[in-house]
């Protein structure tokens, strides 16, 4: 059985674990600028200002990369397993996607919180 004591130090210790979280973890203000897309023949950058549908040739076809509300993802690939497409959104400075199958690379630029990427 729980006592209120038992209560009270959980609660204590669940605060400290959130506030740590939130205080050391969480980057501050990692803003992305702009979106980098890499294929076969091009580099392009563009504005994430702007909500935009690009359509990018690979090897298999076409790569569609979206943007929408500051943020950028592959909408829609060619490739089998579809890895770079369940990525999902990317929202900070740093992230990026690849779809490695049809030759195109997705990178967000700006201000990093990452200190280095291993693959």
């Amino acid at each position: 059985m729980i006592s209120r004591g038992d209560t009270i130090i959980i609660a204590a210790a669940a605060a400290v674990v959130v506030f740590t979280y939130l205080r050391f973890w969480v980057p501050p203000g990692a803003t992305a600028e702009r979106v980098v897309i890499r294929g076969t023949e091009i580099e392009q950058t563009y504005s994430l200002t702007n909500d935009n549908r690009v359509e990018i040739a690979g090897p298999l076809g076409k790569t569609v990369v979206e943007f929408r509300d500051g943020r950028v993802r592959v909408a829609e690939s060619p490739c089998r397993r579809k890895l770079c497409v369940h990525r999902g959104w990317l929202e900070r400075a740093g992230e990026m996607t690849f779809c490695l199958p049809n030759a195109v690379s997705v990178e967000l630029v700006g201000d990093s919180y990452y200190d280095g990427i291993t693959f």
